[in-house]
């Protein structure tokens, strides 16, 4: 976990969002049980044996309101998260991304009861501010970040895990996404999400003339501070591909 001013995060294992449209409020809750376990395992030093979940409680600053019987369901919930993450690897091995999410908004979220749209809105943002990870800016496609909605590290962990396997609430997303009566996922519908997410999410995202798109948060970096760095890469890129051609061709020649 990362903390800033008087603001305080939980980082989770990406795959809790997979509960999202099923019971939005329960996924809610396993991020905060599991943020206020990993917490409470910190402030103790590390020691199973003396775990206070209430030590969490309060650092996170979630209110004291929160009865006996709670916090014990809430490390049992934590304990099923951790064991979960140690068995989840991605398609290539790895260990599941771990994405941050200010305690304030799961608290206002629990508050709100969102909608179908908001829920989307929110998984955008996180799936957008787990790829970026701790750069200033990520190259990305529709595919990547539908991914990361769907609590899946990449769409190769998708289909590797099965589409017609998706648990019903996951299929209803992935679906909502495609263009009508194909496989194909909608720009247009991507676009109009992304929108959403640029207008009320602090996210930036902006296209050149190659595939896919840059994706940023306007925390870490302006919409100008990132067209520089955009056409230095493309500037960059097209030393690489010449380069690349003469080596081909003198090769070829030699």
């Amino acid at each position: 976990m990362r903390y800033k001013k008087n603001v305080t995060y939980i980082q989770f294992p990406l795959f809790i969002l997979r509960k999202a449209h099923e019971d939005f409020d329960l996924m809610i809750e396993f991020i905060i049980a599991y943020g206020v376990y990993q917490k409470s395992f910190e402030l103790c030093g590390y020691n199973y044996d003396l775990i206070d979940m209430r030590m969490g409680l309060n650092y996170l600053k979630i209110t004291d309101q929160i009865s006996h019987e709670t916090l014990i369901k809430w490390e049992k919930m934590a304990l099923f998260v951790i064991e979960n993450y140690e068995t989840t690897t991605t398609a290539n091995g790895k260990q599941y991304p771990m994405p941050n999410v200010k305690v304030q908004l799961l608290q206002a979220l629990r508050t709100e009861k969102p909608n179908k749209k908001k829920i989307d809105e929110f998984l955008g943002y996180i799936a957008t501010q787990s790829i970026i990870g701790k750069e200033k800016y990520f190259k990305t496609n529709n595919k990547h970040v539908l991914a990361r909605m769907m609590g899946f590290a990449s769409f190769s962990d998708v289909e590797q895990y099965g589409i017609d396997k998706l648990k019903p609430h996951s299929l209803d997303l992935y679906s909502r996404y495609l263009t009508r009566g194909t496989d194909t996922i909608s720009k247009a519908r991507m676009k109009t999400l992304f929108n959403r997410l640029m207008n009320s999410w602090r996210i930036i995202k902006v296209s050149e003339s190659t595939r896919g798109y840059y994706i940023a948060m306007q925390d870490k970096i302006t919409a100008s501070e990132l067209g520089v760095m955009v056409a230095k890469i493309k500037r960059k890129n097209k030393a690489k591909q010449i380069q690349n051609e003469f080596k081909e061709a003198y090769k070829k020649a030699s």
